[in-house]
């Protein structure tokens, strides 16, 4: 099951995963990739940095921050990049081989 969402002002389709908090915890690091979701072949520039001189922490705190303001709740950045105590990628590491990275969060809407 898919959900469509706007983020940054671009609306992108985001895989449906229910899953218990103990088994998103599981999921920082490495990397885990959402079964079924196809990863792309080759990589590609990110399209939210033209210009290719954000940071990893720019990018990173930029796209908890966006979450929040959608209402989602326990975030959880996966990637191949060892943690900081706070269990957020740490920004300082070098680039790992595999450079995916999977966002999963819940969000709560209520109808009114």
């Amino acid at each position: 099951m898919l959900q469509s969402i706007k983020v940054l002002g671009k609306l992108i389709l985001i895989p449906l995963v229910v899953t218990g908090v103990d088994d998103m915890e599981k999921t920082r690091y490495p990397l885990a990739w959402p079964v079924g979701w196809p990863r792309t072949r080759q990589p590609e520039s990110s399209r939210f940095d033209p210009r290719g001189d954000r940071s990893f922490a720019t990018a990173r705190d930029a796209l908890i921050a966006e979450l929040e303001r959608l209402g989602a709740a326990s975030i959880i950045l996966s990637t191949n990049i060892p943690l900081r105590k706070d269990g957020l990628p740490r920004a300082s590491s070098r680039q790992p081989e595999d450079r995916g990275v999977a966002v999963y969060f819940r969000v709560t809407y209520s109808l009114r």
